[in-house]
């Protein structure tokens, strides 16, 4: 029997996902539970918008919202781009699910990075050129893997991960599921607050009783942010 585990399905890109970041790692500190991450694909490819002005002043009532609801930090500067901008979540998923295929290990370390690269500093990570920074320590040869990332492999992981979600019947994020030897159990749907995910996690380690919190989520159909 294998000891249960979390899968964490999110996009780079979801401000409540980044808003759940402080959660997650409690998570893996407190209760010492692996997590798994698997990209739920918010907005990629055809399904991007461009920052419309519209989409811009949308974008940061969300960006509000999650700010004072988790207390994680904005730069607003990041929604001051050009509207022909796209928000595509594509590239960074291809980042996070080709290092999670060559070193699983250091897959969530470089989903927080991209968060806070794009929430707090307002990095363009839609641009493969701006990763290199953020894959130090993580990979050996990191413009040999920014090719590989960002081009058709790179793109075969990631939409592998977001059909993957639409099987688990995910449309918003973030999620998490939980792994008691290979039996799948829904945890959370949407962003909640540390101490109610935490304690209801210890709760299903105690008694196996499954602890389903909702919250605000990011949605494929565009609501929620």
């Amino acid at each position: 029997m294998t000891e249960p585990a979390l899968i964490y399905v999110a996009d780079v890109m979801c401000s409540w996902c980044w808003g759940f970041a402080p959660t997650v790692e409690r998570l893996q500190r407190e209760l010492g539970l692996k997590v798994t991450i698997v990209n739920g694909g918010l907005r990629p490819g055809d399904s991007a918008e461009a920052l419309s002005p519209r989409m811009s002043t949308f974008l940061a009532g969300c960006w509000t919202d999650v700010g004072k609801a988790s207390g994680q930090p904005f730069d607003m500067a990041g929604l001051d781009r050009s509207p022909s901008w796209r928000y595509d979540t594509e590239p960074p998923a291809q980042a996070v699910a080709t290092l999670r295929e060559q070193a699983p290990e250091h897959a969530l370390t470089l989903f927080h990075r991209m968060q806070e690269a794009f929430y707090a500093h307002a990095v363009d990570i839609v641009d493969p050129g701006t990763w290199a920074p953020l894959l130090q320590g993580l990979v050996q040869d990191v413009p040999e893997f920014i090719e590989r990332a960002s081009g058709e492999h790179g793109r075969k992981l990631a939409w592998q991960d977001f059909a993957q979600a639409r099987r688990w019947g995910i449309s918003g994020f973030p999620c998490l599921l939980i792994d008691d030897d290979g039996e799948l159990g829904l945890v959370t749907k949407g962003w909640a607050p540390g101490d109610t995910v935490v304690h209801g996690i210890q709760g299903w380690l105690d008694s196996r009783a499954a602890p389903v919190a909702d919250g605000a989520a990011c949605a494929i159909d565009g609501a929620g942010c």
